[in-house]
């Protein structure tokens, strides 16, 4: 059985900011294996949770890219064609900057399978980035000059059984933040298994200088019979693209005195 490992972190008081030019969650790398995750209903772990994410705009625009927005290929999990974990990305204005304007009516949507949305038609990329533009809308504008929306991730059919998750990330060229109290689920998933093929490839795309055998076991060398330590730096699992660190920044109010990180999960099943 495949194992779903997801940290929730729950955000108190603050969220998650990110001070590049560009800015992205979890991050910018496209072969890193670090995505944003929501997971299937039969997965031992916490699923169907909606995930929230403010952008904010300072142009005329909001310009905003997802990775690997579709849902079967590469990363994502999904044992057949039939059990396609699709999301959607509502848009909401949020002038104040802290999730209260999902109340609010969505302004626009992008939907993972091109189903609907302003992307009707278009399905969103596979293993790359799908970048989109938006023209501001006036009831996004905060005090302070800026555009600030509030954007609500969740699937498109909750009710998609097996063991099923969709993951990705997410980029804006300006600012993007977590707002305070809302979980988000992290993971690096080693690999699809709607295919064996694209197993292989995930993992060589994480552990570019290894071999597999064909029961999908890592190994180096030609033939690929030799199973060396991963942290011996002669072993071609030595060299990844996945590092195994996470950062995540936080932005505290000033005089705030507690801050609390919770585990909502790391796989309880």
């Amino acid at each position: 059985m495949r194992y779903l490992y997801i940290i929730i972190f729950t955000m108190c008081i603050f969220g998650i900011n990110y001070a590049n030019a560009r800015e992205c969650l979890p991050d910018c790398t496209s072969n890193d294996g670090k995505f944003i995750t929501i997971a299937g209903t039969n997965l031992s772990t916490i699923v169907d949770q909606e995930i929230v994410i403010n952008l904010v705009s300072n142009t005329e625009r909001l310009h905003f890219g997802i990775f690997d927005g579709e849902a079967s290929e590469n990363w994502d999990l999904s044992p057949g064609p039939g059990s396609r974990f699709h999301i959607k990305y509502e848009l909401y204005a949020d002038p104040n900057g802290d999730a209260s304007g999902l109340a609010g009516p969505v302004i626009a949507s992008w939907f993972g399978d091109g189903s609907a949305g302003a992307n009707q038609g278009t399905p969103m990329a596979n293993n790359d980035w799908s970048d989109f533009s938006f023209a501001n809308s006036p009831n996004a504008l905060s005090t302070q000059g800026d555009y600030v929306y509030s954007m609500r991730i969740t699937p498109i059919d909750p009710n998609v059984p097996g063991l099923s998750e969709n993951v990705f990330k997410i980029r804006t060229d300006y600012k993007m933040y977590v707002p305070a109290m809302f979980p988000v689920s992290f993971i690096t998933p080693f690999g699809s298994q709607e295919e064996m093929f694209y197993l292989f490839e995930d993992l060589n795309i994480l552990y570019p200088n290894a071999n597999f055998n064909d029961d999908g076991t890592m190994v180096c060398g030609e033939p690929a019979t030799e199973i060396c330590d991963p942290n011996d730096p002669s072993c071609c699992l030595f060299e990844t693209n996945y590092d195994g660190i996470w950062t995540f920044l936080m932005e505290v109010p000033d005089g705030l005195t507690d801050l609390f990180v919770w585990d909502g999960d790391l796989d309880y099943g």
